[in-house]
């Protein structure tokens, strides 16, 4: 039966051959957060004369929301709703430049901000609630509800409390404090520590402090019920210090949940199908302070000394783009009237491949809209024989889906032969380009111009080489992937169904130092020239991950000691199947 329907296509591209059996399905690689925030388009221009530390670069003061020449004041939060007049509405708060950053604490404001763009310049419409506290609040956060209505929370100085208005442009009204209802976790719920709530697909509010609890209530307002106890020590690999700043979202079927850690000046992201249970720490970082962070589409880069309370805009489903709070200088380096300064910035955000299904290997399907009966393949070959082997018959394929990093080339006869038909992105339906049940063999590849990051299955940290050297002999690392050249990596085909593992920073390759065959070799960096011990295979392990075998002693790519450390060795080692031994590749670029 051939069927068509609608759904996200998964976009690659491809090329170098490698031998590698495949199991019939595995998990999916992850990608970190990181990689799906994307360049900023260029509103205005980029100025040399904007206010803040010249560390923060060149910068375009027409994204997102700030007072231009800080005659009056500086803005935080930043949440978006697009009105049903097309504008976007910004929800943020504000305090008095003068007094320094840590007026917030006593002084901020919570106000509107409306734009024609949705990277801005968004214009301060005034306070919201004037009549009320006289218009005090921090933390704010916007949230439309059931019955089309609007609502605001904020927190921070004081317990979370609930404002509602009819349309996004106010007259708000105060609805009072946020209730908890009584339960074995609520005495550990503190709705002051940056209470976030949204309506989830279930028609339930779904809310979220800090200490990693969420509570679900059929009303804004509450009474919200606990649904667990503090949780960050209880997730596998979660960081636990200095964790605030939580965004909670619901897209592709699964709940997300993004902490920052203050102090580290980075963000983690966890997900979980239920928004209750069972959350899991995703790879690498979800954002990260310590490097050039926000990019331009003209490549400038901008480097603020913080990236807090972020906030994620959701149209039709797909996020899209993301608020930060920023600022230009330490907290405590902001003292009034001396030029620094925070605004809140909008970056674009890939939410279409966030939300797409996750694909580990090509697969290809006997029906149209992958659906039937189905194999994923491996890089290599595949004759009928062994298409067959896999339950899919000669001249029986429908549709194929291709990860990215990955090329698909189809031939219309066996062994390769006959008309070749090359699939660099996910087809869904064959009839539309010809070559519905054609297919008898295929070759399935990687794509050599495409960069790689390589990550431990035990740790999730990457690949890198130590200090971004670009000498010979410069030792391989794990570290925590910031999306740096000297972590990023491709793969040229060695011959035999080997391939060179290439640094992007360095042009080198991976080696075993020394060409040893001793167990803890160390692995390095070498300019190329052709020996084994420069030449890798890869193997699947059967969950998605890969093998990497040293070609010159026959030993795999380890992390010593399975560590999960940064700055750990990467060594040679007997293969035993041990996760520090499985390897990740998820295309970056």
């Amino acid at each position: 039966m051939k069927r068509r329907s609608r759904i996200a296509a998964v976009v690659s591209a491809a090329a170098v051959a490698v031998a590698l059996a495949v199991p019939a399905s595995g998990a999916a690689a992850a990608t970190q957060f990181l990689t799906y925030i994307k360049p900023a388009p260029i509103v205005g221009s980029l100025s040399t004369t904007a206010w803040g530390a010249a560390t923060v670069g060149p910068r375009d003061q027409s994204n997102g929301l700030e007072d231009k020449t800080l005659a009056n004041w500086v803005y935080w939060d930043g949440g978006i709703i697009k009105g049903a007049d097309g504008k976007y509405h910004m929800f943020a708060s504000r305090w008095p430049e003068s007094e320094g950053h840590e007026a917030w604490r006593y002084d901020s404001y919570a106000v509107s901000a409306v734009s024609d763009n949705l990277y801005g310049p968004y214009t301060d419409q005034g306070l919201m609630w004037p009549d009320v506290d006289g218009g005090h609040g921090h933390n704010v956060t916007p949230v439309q509800l059931k019955d089309g209505t609007y609502a605001v929370t904020i927190s921070g100085f004081s317990d979370a409390r609930v404002f509602t208005s009819p349309s996004l442009n106010g007259p708000w009204t105060a609805q009072g404090q946020v209730q908890v209802a009584s339960g074995p976790y609520s005495s550990t719920f503190n709705t002051g520590g940056n209470f976030r709530t949204i309506l989830g697909p279930d028609g339930k509010y779904h809310a979220i402090v800090n200490g990693f609890q969420t509570a679900v209530a059929d009303n804004v307002v509450g009474p919200y019920t606990v649904q667990n106890p503090p949780l960050f020590s209880s997730i596998t690999g979660s960081p636990t210090d200095d964790m605030e700043d939580p965004l909670i979202w619901y897209s592709g079927g699964q709940y997300h949940v993004i902490f920052n850690s203050w102090s580290a000046k980075k963000a983690y992201h966890y997900t979980s199908t239920d928004g209750a249970t069972n959350w899991t720490l995703q790879p690498g970082v979800a954002y990260d302070a310590n490097v050039d962070f926000t990019t331009y589409t003209d490549g400038t880069k901008n480097h603020w000394a913080k990236l807090e309370r972020p906030s994620m805009y959701i149209e039709n489903g797909v996020p899209t783009a993301m608020t930060f709070a920023v600022v230009d200088v330490e907290k405590n380096q902001e003292n009034g009237n001396d030029g620094h300064g925070s605004k809140v910035i909008v970056v674009p955000f890939d939410g279409a491949s966030l939300n797409a299904p996750a694909l580990t290997l090509p697969t290809v399907y006997a029906d149209t809209d992958r659906a039937g009966a189905n194999a994923a393949l491996g890089i290599g070959t595949y004759t009928i024989a062994q298409l067959q082997a896999k339950g899919i018959g000669n001249d029986a394929i429908s549709s194929v889906a291709v990860p990215p990093g990955y090329k698909v080339v189809a031939y219309a006869d066996d062994n390769l032969s006959g008309t070749p038909w090359t699939f660099t992105s996910t087809n869904l339906d064959l009839r539309q380009t010809g070559n519905n049940d054609q297919i008898s063999s295929i070759r399935i590849t990687l794509d050599t111009t495409a960069q790689f990051e390589v990550s431990s299955k035990s740790s999730n940290r990457a690949i890198d080489i130590g200090s971004a050297s670009t000498a010979d002999g410069a030792e391989a690392l794990q570290w925590e992937y910031r999306a740096t050249p000297n972590q990023q990596w491709s793969f040229a085909d060695a011959g035999n169904g080997a391939v060179k593992i290439v640094n992007r920073n360095s042009g080198k390759v991976l080696e075993v130092s020394g060409a040893s065959t001793a167990n803890g070799a160390q692995i390095v960096q070498s300019t190329d020239a052709g020996r084994a011990s420069q030449q890798w295979t890869l193997t699947s392990s059967g969950d998605g991950a890969l093998t990497i075998t040293n070609r010159g002693s026959g030993k795999v790519l380890d992390v010593t000691g399975a560590s999960t450390a940064n700055g750990a060795k990467i060594i040679q080692w007997p293969g035993t199947g041990s996760a520090n031994q499985r390897w990740e590749i998820t295309k970056v670029g």
